[in-house]
């Protein structure tokens, strides 16, 4: 699965980024608006895993990117903050609370069955 990460903690970037890269997942990681817009703009994602809190820009203006470029694409929203129906709202597919539990990011990036390639 193409994966896009939005984080700005380079840490946490750098962790997601490997366990996802382990569970076999093709990964590109952002660390802004700005750099995730770019990528939105280069390739193809299945899923974006976009942390809110980014800076001046937030994660809600990639998300808005990633729906007008990327259409089909699913969208999980991160955040350290307690605001799920503000994700739901802005058409995210789905909201993880930070910090993230390892069975929680790959239940939500599951493909769906509709999303399942036949063998």
């Amino acid at each position: 699965m193409r994966v896009l990460l939005v984080e700005d903690n380079p840490n946490a970037r750098d962790v997601y980024s490997r366990l996802l890269e382990l569970d076999g997942h093709d990964v590109v990681a952002a660390d802004s608006a700005p750099a995730a817009t770019a990528a939105i703009d280069a390739r193809a994602f299945d899923v974006a895993l976009i942390d809110i809190e980014l800076g001046s820009v937030d994660g809600f203006a990639v998300l808005a990117h990633l729906r007008n470029q990327q259409p089909g694409a699913r969208a999980v929203m991160m955040t350290a903050y307690d605001v799920p129906d503000i994700a739901r709202r802005n058409q995210a597919d789905g909201f993880l609370a930070k910090p993230l539990a390892w069975s929680d990011v790959r239940a939500a990036i599951a493909p769906r069955p509709s999303e399942r390639r036949a063998s």
